[in-house]
């Protein structure tokens, strides 16, 4: 079975995201983008402290949609203010939306 992993992320890179809007999987939780629904969240220290944490954090099924996107996870971490720090950005977004510079 081939294995999967991110790359390293040693230097900064810019933050393209394509993003719109929100998906939403078929369980009901809602994220930002198909690369951060897509990706095994192990991946992500910081939405796997999220989901140790609240594993309801962004599910529909438990919160409504204003709680949802009133998260820090939405405030902060996925927004230009984080994509734009080397040390803030989300290895998901650095690595399937980052571009060097």
């Amino acid at each position: 079975m081939p294995t999967f992993s991110f790359d390293k992320k040693d230097k900064p890179r810019k933050i393209k995201c394509r993003s719109f809007g929100f998906i939403n999987d078929e369980s009901g939780r809602v994220w930002p983008c198909c690369h951060v629904c897509t990706t095994n969240k192990k991946y992500s220290p910081y939405l796997k402290k999220l989901d140790e944490e609240d594993p309801d954090w962004n599910n529909l099924n438990v919160k409504t949609l204003k709680e949802v996107i009133e998260h820090e996870a939405y405030q902060k971490h996925f927004n230009q203010e984080h994509f734009e720090d080397h040390d803030k950005v989300d290895i998901i977004c650095w690595n399937d939306c980052g571009h060097e510079e």
